[in-house]
């Protein structure tokens, strides 16, 4: 005989095929309670179990009992004196369902964590740019000789951090003090550019360990996506899905354009051609391909993507080395 084992916020119930109430472990009627073993699989579980000697039990998802005790849930509230009234039925079913919401709402999700931190790397990248150019034109009239030579931006503002021309160390830069065409900054116009150069230089800083943080988070919760994507793009797949149960829920056509929705939108409205790739471009395998190749080898990598995202959401296994090495050998057959 089979027992249907199925549980609610008044406790865990067994059912036979017919919905007969066979066994029943009531909980506590505490709401705090009843919220944190709704949660998990309560002891009071393996206490209905072991008095179900006998019996072939049944406790998985969707089963008979669970359908048993949804239709009768109220009448068996009253019937066995859980509540009194419909009215504290409700009342004691909101309650544990706000516990419950919160509960979920503090479970730590480490995909949300790296979409904020890929934000704010992406946000710094964006305003270094701004600055960078704006220090470089105010250097320029200091020592415009100097600004031109240093392509490097970190290395320039580095240079700018040290204050007047004459304490550079750079041989090449040196020799363009004597003659330079630039004004005579005062020692408080100089006290500024340089308290604003090392105010860059330490946002070059946040960069770099904000960098090794999600690299380091995404291989940990991401490791097949971040095999296949390398770790900064597997994290702005993830923050342009929306988090990794989206993308993992994505087709591959899906992922392919992620980034690319106002292109894809001008194309449907007749405005334009229909795009190949959106950040996936800044893949190294897209990137390296012949220029007909790129939308073929853009379509092999979001296939791979798709497959990577579903296994570290529904298996997390670490199968990311495999599915990368057929990645690339398949697009290597292809160019």
């Amino acid at each position: 005989m089979k027992a249907y084992i199925a549980k609610n916020f008044m406790g865990v119930f067994a059912f036979d095929e017919n919905g007969k109430l066979i066994e029943k472990v009531l909980f506590p009627p505490r709401p705090e309670d009843i919220a944190e073993k709704l949660s998990s699989r309560p002891p009071e579980e393996e206490r209905l179990i072991r008095k179900l000697k006998g019996y072939e039990i049944d406790r998985g998802m969707g089963n008979k009992g669970e359908e048993f005790l949804r239709k009768r849930a109220r009448e068996m509230a009253l019937k066995l004196g859980f509540v009194k009234s419909n009215a504290e039925y409700n009342q004691f079913l909101s309650r544990v369902n706000v516990l419950l919401t919160k509960e979920k709402m503090r479970v730590k999700k480490a995909d949300r964590i790296i979409m904020q931190a890929i934000g704010v790397a992406d946000e710094i990248d964006r305003v270094l740019n701004v600055f960078v150019e704006r220090l470089r034109e105010w250097y320029a009239l200091y020592f415009p000789e100097a600004e031109r030579t240093v392509g490097n931006h970190e290395k320039f503002v580095e240079m700018v951090s040290k204050g007047r021309k004459e304490k550079i160390q750079d041989k090449e830069i040196k020799n363009l003090i004597e003659g330079s065409a630039g004004m005579d900054f005062s020692p408080e116009d100089l006290k500024q550019l340089q308290f604003f150069s090392k105010t860059v230089l330490g946002m070059f800083h946040v960069k770099k360990e904000l960098g090794k943080y999600i690299d380091k988070a995404t291989k940990e919760t991401t490791p097949n996506l971040s095999a296949v994507a390398g770790p900064v793009l597997a994290a702005k797949l993830l923050a342009s899905a929306g988090g990794l149960e989206k993308l993992a829920k994505f087709p591959s056509s899906a992922i392919q354009l992620l980034g690319a929705e106002k292109a894809l939108f001008r194309h449907l409205k007749g405005k334009g051609k229909a795009p190949k790739y959106g950040i996936i471009f800044a893949h190294p395998l897209v990137q390296n391909a012949p220029k007909e190749k790129k939308g073929k080898v853009a379509r092999i990598i979001s296939a791979k993507l798709s497959l990577a995202a579903k296994t570290d959401y529904f298996k997390k296994e670490d199968k990311g080395q495999e599915l990368k090495k057929d990645m690339e050998e398949k697009i290597k057959r292809l160019t």
